[in-house]
């Protein structure tokens, strides 16, 4: 596998992530097969727990950072 592929977010943390400036960045990677069926390039049913989760987890990162505001 080369550098950055398929996942090139590593990069772009590292190019705009400033946490001394208060700048900070999250990267998260789900592994396609819960929501992918790959061959086909096509959502399967787990793609409804994946969203649920997503959301819920943006919801959670919200208030935290609410929180600290």
């Amino acid at each position: 596998m080369a550098l950055n592929e398929p996942y090139r977010g590593g990069e772009i943390l590292r190019r705009h992530g400033r946490p001394a400036a208060g700048v900070h960045c999250l990267q998260i990677e789900i592994n396609r097969a819960l929501y992918l069926d790959e061959p086909i390039v096509t959502p399967h049913e787990g793609m409804a727990a994946v969203r649920r989760d997503i959301d819920r987890l943006t919801e959670v990162l919200v208030e935290a950072a609410l929180a600290r505001a």
